[in-house]
């Protein structure tokens, strides 16, 4: 394999993963969007319910429904997905030598 084909292959990995991590971002965003609609859905309902509680439990769920998402959703589909494709490139490598 050529200097220039290995290049190109990590290269190509390289903006694979950053399209990945970019998916996943975007995820992350969506995921704060429903949590501030859900928070804000929590506010009126106690609002108008007349119930204070120091710490709501509509508040409890959407920050566990949060850490879920976040870290073990979206953060383990971003590794899984740069495995793969350190794996692909690595048996392009392979393949090219």
């Amino acid at each position: 394999m050529t200097k220039a084909q290995e290049m190109a292959v990590d290269v190509g990995a390289t903006l694979a993963k950053w399209g990945i991590s970019g998916a996943g971002f975007i995820a992350a965003c969506g995921v704060d969007g429903v949590n501030a609609g859900l928070g804000m859905t929590t506010d009126l309902a106690n609002g108008f319910s007349g119930i204070k509680l120091g710490n709501p439990l509509g508040k409890i769920g959407i920050n566990g429904i949060d850490k879920l998402a976040k870290k073990a959703v979206i953060g383990g589909a971003v590794k899984l997905g740069h495995k793969g494709v350190d794996l692909l490139a690595t048996r392009i490598k392979g393949r090219l030598s």
